[in-house]
């Protein structure tokens, strides 16, 4: 029991994260380095409404001149992302963009780390920062990990707490069941 309870605890608080691959630079980034932001992604930025969650097929309804080549790409990645914005909700207005197609599935296989800085060169500081404070600006109520955990504890405790009064309930019962009952009749009158 305790041996589950503390592999429950242990992959709540690290999860299983995503396998990424070992290089640090995606082959279209190399061959298009110093090309126009064009190459890369439409910007398609918006100040107003950045933490309206929306899907990806809704937002790309929106730029009707797009092809089947370019996508909806999340700035800060949903599953492969900063461990700091890991329970943030990231499929919002303001970490999302049109980009490149075969960039983008490229970019998705890095690790983090290496995301992080492709992403910086390609889409600048501006944007790539701009979309990290949206996610992490609209996470105030997403659940923390701390919460998360703080329940499992809660829910631990509880069913701990639960068993030791069945077992006592139980031990009483036994003791008791072989005595014989004393009867008590009251009357009034």
């Amino acid at each position: 029991m305790i041996f589950f309870v503390f592999t429950l605890l242990f992959y709540i608080s690290h999860g299983a994260r995503p396998t990424c691959a070992q290089r640090t630079q995606t082959d279209y980034y190399l061959r298009n380095k110093g090309a126009p932001a064009a190459l890369f992604y439409f910007n398609t930025r918006q100040v107003e409404d950045k933490c309206q969650v929306i899907s990806n097929s809704e937002f790309r309804k929106q730029y009707s001149q797009l092809t089947p080549k370019e996508h909806v790409e999340h700035i800060i990645d949903i599953n492969n992302g900063p461990s700091e914005l890991l329970n943030c909700n990231k499929q919002i207005r303001g970490n999302m963009i049109i980009a490149n197609g075969d960039w983008n599935r490229q970019v998705g296989q890095l690790c983090w780390k290496d995301v992080s800085v492709e992403k910086r060169l390609v889409y600048g500081d501006e944007i790539f920062n701009s979309a990290y404070d949206a996610v992490r600006s609209c996470c105030i109520n997403t659940p923390k990990m701390g919460d998360i955990v703080g329940v499992v504890v809660a829910i631990v405790a509880g069913l701990t707490l639960s068993i030791v009064v069945v077992i006592i309930v139980n031990s009483y019962i036994r003791e008791n069941a072989n005595k014989p009952a004393i009867w008590v009749e009251v009357t009034t009158g």
